[in-house]
């Protein structure tokens, strides 16, 4: 089993790991706390409100937010970290909660951020358990979960 999950972090990481410009540190510096990590708002001004229909950037940045937050429960899983990957699920829960981040009102949009949020909750009870193969698992549906949606977004050719 650890085969595969080794497999399964590498590939994800190839996707999700970038450098996260805001937490890059010294070779002598410590990087934050999860309890540290910015939330979204403190990104950008615009970054946890509903983007407007015409605002590209404040789109942009809000969906940079989550990629930032999913990039940290990777980081955490990498490291043994349930305490970042946590924090990083409970960010990305109170991001992606409410109608304020909805981006398109229809159907089938709605069935995929249902889907992520259930991702996230089996994600944030996965890594309760202190269980890295089940908490990388629950990660990689969840990444499944946001390449899920970006795909209907981009064949549905959503007026954003």
């Amino acid at each position: 089993m650890k085969p595969i999950i080794s497999v399964v972090l590498l590939s994800l990481a190839s996707v999700f790991f970038a450098p996260h410009r805001s937490y890059e540190t010294l070779p002598n510096q410590s990087k934050p706390a999860p309890s540290q990590l910015p939330a979204p708002s403190q990104l950008t001004v615009q970054s946890t409100k509903k983007p407007d229909q015409n605002d590209d950037a404040a789109r942009r940045d809000f969906m940079r937010s989550k990629l930032m937050y999913s990039q940290n429960i990777l980081e955490g899983l990498t490291t043994n970290d349930f305490d970042e990957i946590q924090a990083a699920v409970r960010e990305l829960q109170r991001v992606t909660s409410g109608e304020k981040w909805l981006i398109v009102d229809a159907k089938e949009y709605r069935q995929h951020t249902a889907d992520f949020e259930r991702s996230l909750q089996r994600l944030q009870e996965a890594a309760a358990t202190k269980s890295i193969d089940a908490a990388a698992l629950r990660f990689h549906e969840m990444s499944l979960r946001c390449i899920d949606c970006h795909k209907h977004v981009r064949k549905a050719n959503y007026e954003l």
